[in-house]
């Protein structure tokens, strides 16, 4: 090489194709008359066989093995999985949606008790109405005016309840 820098890069390029045609044919009669870049050139070469054969290649049906594991084995496991995590995240938001909306706004008092007085009231006063309309003034007797009066207590009684759970 006679200590000229740059041969061993001049022989890098040779070998690996990098180098100018012009270069190329000048470099190419300069190793038919240089041992040490014919030997360098050797060596170069012998490395990177070495390398090629060296190099690690996977064996036959690695990547179909790798992709069933990875998808399962008809490749439907990892969209189940998904649409189930999918599904749960859903019902979480939608829970945690009525969650929130449930106290930002708490429902009001409905009219409507649970006990059923609100009906019963309104029966007693359908009844009185009924009661009014068929009677006439003159025709009061004694069992109607007990009647009367217990439908008027009774009437009083589911007020008075009503008033107190209203009070609650």
């Amino acid at each position: 090489m006679d200590e000229e820098p740059g041969h061993e890069e001049l022989v890098f390029l040779y070998h690996s194709g990098e180098l100018p045609q012009a270069g190329r044919e000048r470099f190419e009669k300069h190793l038919a008359s240089c041992d040490q870049c014919r030997r360098s050139l050797e060596d170069l070469s012998w490395a990177s066989d070495l390398a090629r054969e060296a190099a690690v290649r996977p064996e036959a049906g690695l990547t179909r093995r790798a992709l069933a594991r990875t998808l399962g084995e008809d490749g439907v496991r990892i969209w189940a999985d998904r649409a189930r995590s999918m599904g749960m995240g859903l019902g979480l938001a939608f829970a945690v949606g009525l969650f929130l909306l449930r106290t930002a706004h708490p429902p009001e008092k409905s009219p409507a008790w649970p006990s059923g007085l609100d009906t019963e009231f309104s029966e007693l006063d359908r009844r009185l109405d009924r009661l009014d309309a068929d009677l006439s003034l003159d025709s009061w007797n004694v069992e109607f005016k007990e009647n009367w009066e217990h439908l008027g207590r009774s009437r009083q009684g589911l007020k008075s309840q009503l008033d107190e759970q209203e009070e609650v």
